[in-house]
């Protein structure tokens, strides 16, 4: 059974500013729209089958990495996965 992905309003702000980020650093937008589609392939995988392991005994969060530098956050339930975060290892403050 493939699981619903929802996306948590404060994962949907940090995806959204790691792509403003790229754009700025970059001069375009052509690697932000390749992780997008990284993330959802990966996203994708995890929906069709989660094979659920919990982070750490008291929650039910999980944790992937795309291309060794995001941290992608997210949370099963019982008829979805959700996505709490998403997080860019590597970014450079200055440029902000």
């Amino acid at each position: 059974m493939k699981l619903a992905l929802k996306w948590r309003k404060a994962a949907q702000t940090q995806r959204k500013s790691i792509f403003a980020y790229y754009n700025k650093r970059n001069g375009n937008d052509e690697y932000s729209f390749r992780l997008n589609q990284r993330i959802n392939a990966v996203l994708e995988k995890i929906c069709r089958s989660p094979e659920y392991r919990p982070a750490n005994e008291q929650t039910s969060y999980q944790a992937v990495w795309i291309e060794e530098r995001f941290a992608l956050f997210y949370r099963i339930t019982d008829d979805s996965i959700e996505v709490t975060a998403i997080v860019d290892a590597r970014q450079d403050k200055k440029l902000d």
